[in-house]
């Protein structure tokens, strides 16, 4: 399952990058609407330095004038830290408020994505027709209830023309997608996040068509 995700990421993820000097210094300089939504529950709370990590580790990478980036995240219910925007201060204050959240309360997954499909919704009316990417991060297995209501909300977010990915780490079930791709990057033995190198590099197809 790992390895097909990562080549179906390849092929769908409609970015613009270019490559750098080095294959290990590559960047994506596309324009596009980056949503990351992250659980904070208590299940995370051994965790969430490793799931900051890769966020910032993926922001770092799209260093685009044209990208706007948003930061949710949920538990008992969901809070937008950084709103969409390009400004790359407001966006480094963003990871920064990241790093301190204080993690607790249940997986309530579809609270993140209301909070995500609001900024698309109101881009889309707006006017703007600018790709969007949703990046949903979950540890845990979700109730049937949760499950469902995180299943429509993120249809409503495709049925806005967003592109859903689900990272699942720790426990996660795989059989709860949520998306066209469900990505498992697993924890490593000491708790950190596995595989967020590796999905870095393949959310930057090197001639990718926006």
């Amino acid at each position: 399952m790992k390895g097909i995700s990562l080549l179906a990421l390849v092929a769908i993820l409609p970015l613009l990058c270019q490559t750098q000097e080095t294959e290990e210094q590559r960047s994506c300089h596309g324009a596009f609407d980056l949503y990351f939504i992250l659980d904070k529950s208590g299940s995370v709370k051994n965790h969430w330095i490793e799931i900051y990590s890769f966020v910032e580790s993926l922001a770092e990478k799209f260093i685009s004038p044209m990208l706007r980036m948003s930061f949710i995240v949920f538990s008992s219910r969901a809070t937008t830290i950084l709103k969409l925007t390009e400004d790359r201060e407001a966006i480094r204050r963003g990871l920064q408020i990241l790093h301190t959240e204080a993690t607790g309360g249940d997986t309530f997954m579809h609270e993140g994505f209301k909070k995500a499909n609001e900024q698309i919704f109101h881009e889309t009316h707006g006017g703007v027709r600018t790709a969007s990417v949703i990046i949903a991060l979950t540890d845990g297995e979700l109730q049937q209830t949760q499950f469902y209501y995180a299943e429509q909300e993120a249809e409503r977010a495709r049925s806005f023309g967003a592109i859903v990915y689900c990272v699942g780490v720790k426990d996660f079930n795989e059989t709860q997608h949520l998306g066209d791709v469900v990505v498992d990057t697993g924890l490593t033995s000491d708790g950190g996040v596995s595989g967020a190198g590796a999905l870095g590099t393949h959310l930057q197809p090197a001639a990718a068509t926006a």
